[in-house]
């Protein structure tokens, strides 16, 4: 059992320039010249009084009277330049040169002032008093305090083709781009008795490309053909190359990990969408798709007597996904009928540590999660008579590489209808019903039906400046404070405060006001 008491105080200032020249040279090139930079100082300070207690053993509190200074310094610069030939076939050929110089100082010393006589928790002193300048010294908690400075370098040449065309029917787009990047890091880490010096030199190359198409006709595009791909490179803190161990949250000890490898990120997309002005439809595609090397993962060990997690983080492989969807909407069916359906598809391979029940080490978990969902609409409108009836159904699937996995094969569903009707003296009727399902969960709590009515009448008045509205939510009490989901990893509950079945009024006043037309 543990209950914290917390004051934080926090000042900062920023300062930053930007500036650019851009130039169009005589011979259809483009030059550009770039500077920005920013200097930021920020003092935080944050009062504690922490209490934790292990009522069943019968042992004495852990009272802690905490008070830690942070204290950062901040500074970037940046000068680019950026050449563009511009050849008279609608292809351009860039070339750019940046360099960035980041500077971070950190200072953040931790004291337990419950160390020294007449500062316990509990004692005659206000959470965010602080003793004279000789007794605080006196209270420095050495071993979670620490004192950081970085100073990274980094070159980036970049090669970038594209062509740009425009015809009466047609727009075309494709980019080639190819940074090539240089980066050196410095970190300076002293810490109770490490006092380190670290280095980190990178060579990335992170191509990306994309290709897109439109196709008009009149005034507005009707088909459209995308695709993407990009992949980006992740380095790990390099204070987490270090034997660190913070312990300042007694029951979450964080320790560092000398053997972290960097991680990679590569994405795909596609898609394809074709519109109907004339017949008042149209489809969509959408295909994704990404993969994950090297992730980085909060590995822990569990002191099952104490209750204290130690965090190390790891690396994991296998993480992916890919996305599909269409989506289809026709307007104009028998004049005031329209019909709209999507169909989705997730499927999301999660790789990641985990606890299991009776074991105090994480252990690797393997989540294949896929997702189904359907969603279908009908709709009436004709005057002031709207009507819109629709449902939509998801079907779950989820299996995992660890023993006590439970295989996930459910269902959720909805379905409902809305209504909005412009009654006599314009007074609005809007009111929405819908029945909220979930079936196929193994805790039956989680297999509930929740019926959710909402409704609601509004008029304008004084030329629609004033709105009055009274609205009623939940009219059949039937919300739920507890909302319990699966994820790709397992089950997770999440609790709400709620009010059920309430009305409000609300009244509204038109601020906007038209311009008198001048002469």
């Amino acid at each position: 059992r543990s209950s914290t008491r917390s004051l934080f105080e926090e000042w900062k200032y920023n300062v930053g320039h930007d500036m650019m020249w851009d130039a169009k040279l005589p011979w259809g090139d483009n030059l550009q010249l770039r500077f920005t930079g920013s200097l930021s100082r920020t003092e935080n300070d944050r009062f504690e009084h922490y209490l934790l207690d292990y009522a069943s053993s019968g042992s004495e509190a852990d009272r802690r009277n905490r008070y830690d200074r942070g204290r950062r310094r901040n500074y970037y610069y940046q000068p680019s330049a950026e050449y563009t030939f511009n050849f008279p076939n609608d292809w351009h050929f860039l070339t750019y040169y940046i360099y960035k110089q980041d500077y971070r100082s950190d200072s953040s010393p931790r004291y337990r002032l419950d160390s020294l006589a007449g500062w316990e928790v509990g004692a005659a002193r206000h959470l965010g008093e602080l003793p004279s300048a000789r007794e605080l010294s006196a209270a420095l908690d050495v071993p979670n305090s620490y004192y950081r400075h970085d100073l990274s370098r980094v070159h980036t040449l970049g090669l970038r083709t594209f062509y740009s065309r425009r015809t009466e029917d047609k727009y075309v787009w494709f980019n080639f781009h190819l940074p090539f990047t240089q980066s050196k890091e410095d970190m300076r880490y002293r810490r109770e008795e490490i006092d380190a010096g670290l280095q980190r030199r990178v060579f990335r190359v992170q191509p990306d490309f994309t290709y897109l198409v439109y196709w008009f006709g009149g005034t507005r595009y009707f088909r459209t053909f995308m695709v993407n791909a990009d992949m980006a490179l992740g380095t790990p803190d390099l204070v987490n190359r270090l034997s660190v161990r913070d312990a300042s949250d007694p029951l979450h000890v964080r320790v560092g990990n000398p053997y972290l490898q960097n991680s990679w990120r590569y994405n795909f997309r596609t898609g394809f969408l074709h519109r109907s002005p004339e017949k008042k439809w149209f489809t969509q595609v959408n295909v994704n798709a990404w993969l994950g090397v090297n992730d980085v993962a909060q590995g822990f060990s569990y002191n099952s007597e104490t209750g204290v997690y130690t965090y190390r983080p790891q690396n994991v492989d296998g993480n992916r996904g890919v996305n599909g969807s269409l989506a289809f909407q026709k307007e104009g069916m028998a004049e005031y009928w329209n019909v709209g359906a999507n169909l989705n598809y997730d499927f999301h391979r999660s790789v990641d540590l985990s606890s299991v029940e009776g074991m105090t080490e994480s252990v690797l978990s393997k989540v294949h999660n896929h997702e189904t969902k359907a969603c279908l609409s009908t709709g009436y409108q004709r005057g002031s008579l709207t009507l819109n009836v629709g449902c939509d159904a998801t079907y779950r699937h989820a299996d995992g590489s660890r023993a006590d996995f439970n295989t996930v094969d459910a269902f959720d569903f909805r379905y409902g209808l809305l209504g909005e009707y412009t009654m006599p003296w314009k007074i609005h009727l809007s009111t929405r019903l819908n029945m909220y399902s979930r079936r196929g969960y193994d805790e039956a709590a989680m297999n509930t039906d929740y019926l959710i009515w909402n409704a609601s009448l509004s008029r304008s008045f004084l030329k629609d400046r004033l709105m009055v509205k009274v609205e009623g939510v939940d009219l059949l009490r039937q919300m739920r404070s507890v909302y319990m989901d699966v994820n790709v990893q397992g089950k997770t509950e999440t609790y709400y405060n709620i009010v059920k079945g309430y009305y409000m009024l609300t009244l509204g006043w038109k601020l906007t006001r038209n311009p008198k037309k001048r002469e």
